[in-house]
């Protein structure tokens, strides 16, 4: 997985403890989803700002997934490990969400389908030989 960092307002002495907090949790939160549903990489934006008001930071992430679906969270902390951990979280949400429908729909397109040739070849056998014939 690609991430990609961009800082708005913040120290440099923030960016190297911001990375290593965003890395480690998405090492155990996001890594094994994406592993296991993406055969290529899924790219990840993170951007870091601070409110000049109450001095919080504010982290907004963008994650590009398959079938062209781009999740988008925000969230905001006084300090950067929960803040780490607010946005992987919303993002394994998000995530695990896209995926599952994205399974559940080629699933139901297929039953409902099936379904559908089923009633359509019990119609057709109902009908008598030469309406079958045309009907073909």
């Amino acid at each position: 997985m690609q991430i990609q960092y961009s800082y708005r307002a913040i120290d440099k002495e923030f960016h190297e403890p911001w990375q290593r907090a965003l890395g480690n949790v998405i090492e155990h939160a996001l890594k094994p989803l994406l592993d296991k549903h993406t055969k290529d990489s899924a790219r990840l934006q993170i951007v870091l700002d601070r409110d000049k008001i109450k001095r919080q930071f504010l982290a907004s992430g963008y994650m590009h997934l398959p079938g062209k679906k781009i999740v988008s969270v925000t969230a905001s902390h006084d300090e950067l490990t929960p803040l780490a951990q607010m946005l992987a979280k919303s993002l394994f949400r998000q995530a695990k969400k896209h995926f599952d429908r994205l399974h559940a729909q080629d699933q139901i397109k297929r039953k409902a389908r099936r379904e559908r040739l089923r009633e359509l070849k019990v119609r057709i056998a109902a009908k008598p030989a030469s309406a079958a014939h045309e009907a073909r």
